[in-house]
């Protein structure tokens, strides 16, 4: 049986229950809204055009394409098809994602992840792995710190 805690929710603005949620290391708990299900386990950290490293790049066994990366944690991403070329993407599919932040480590590799939803050219992942690099970490890189 989870913890639970009444408080008030950030997301729906609510005085709800809300639940703890702990997958384990190196993925943070978090609190989760009973009320409106607010689900995000991990910080997003949402990549704007002032960043020059925005694009990262998906391939499946007989293609590949660059993408533009909308928001990224350590459990997914979401992402964004630039039109170069034709990739079709199916909730389900199951791709590799290398976010060219670095040029090694975390975010320099391609990592095993599942499309989770498609809406027109932009679509959700999910790493099979968690990334081990933290928000901050991902601020640091894209900021050059």
């Amino acid at each position: 049986m989870p913890l639970v805690e009444l408080k008030k929710c950030p997301q729906c603005g609510t005085t709800a229950w809300h639940e703890l949620v702990d997958y384990g290391p190196p993925t943070p708990c978090y609190w989760r809204c009973r009320t409106c299900g607010e689900r995000r386990s991990a910080r997003r950290i949402h990549l704007s055009q002032e960043h020059a490293l925005h694009r990262g790049s998906v391939q499946k066994p007989t293609s590949a394409t660059q993408v533009q990366i909308l928001d990224l944690s350590v459990l997914g991403a979401r992402l964004r098809l630039t039109g170069e070329e034709d990739f079709p993407v199916e909730p389900k599919d199951r791709l590799l994602f290398n976010a060219k932040l670095q040029p090694v480590g975390p975010l320099g590799v391609f990592h095993q992840a599942t499309v989770r939803w498609v809406k027109g050219d932009e679509f959700g992942i999910a790493f099979q792995k968690p990334l081990y690099a933290s928000a901050a970490d991902f601020l640091c890189m894209l900021k050059g710190c």
